[in-house]
């Protein structure tokens, strides 16, 4: 089962990779009660911020919040699983109602694991 997962894992990394820097693009969600959550953009790699303005304070042990979390942030792919992986400063926490920009913070990130359901164009 984890070797499915790893394998979905590196297939949604490939299929994202930043034609910048090429390095592969990985779905993450992080929290920090009393801000509002951050995810990472699947085009540039940064961490934005959640546009709802009140998503915030994910119990980090539940797997399950975690999880339906990165459904909500990534709608295109099925999730099913959220790993935890290192701490990362992220810099642009709000507070509230996507006010008050300015705070930065490491903070534990979470994988978000599933399969891709998009399509994707060649030319």
């Amino acid at each position: 089962m984890r070797l499915l997962l790893l394998m979905a894992l590196l297939a949604i990394a490939k299929l994202h990779t930043s034609t910048a820097f090429r390095q592969p693009i990985v779905p993450r969600v992080s929290f920090w009660c009393g801000k509002v959550n951050q995810h990472v953009d699947m085009v540039s790699g940064e961490w934005l911020t959640d546009a709802d303005g009140v998503s915030g304070c994910v119990d980090p042990t539940d797997r399950a919040a975690i999880v339906d979390y990165c459904r909500k942030i990534y709608p295109h792919l099925r999730m099913t699983n959220a790993i935890q992986d290192e701490e990362q400063a992220i810099s642009g926490w709000c507070q509230r109602g996507n006010v008050d920009c300015e705070f930065e913070s490491s903070r534990p990130t979470f994988i978000c694991v599933g399969m891709c359901v998009c399509v994707r164009v060649t030319f």
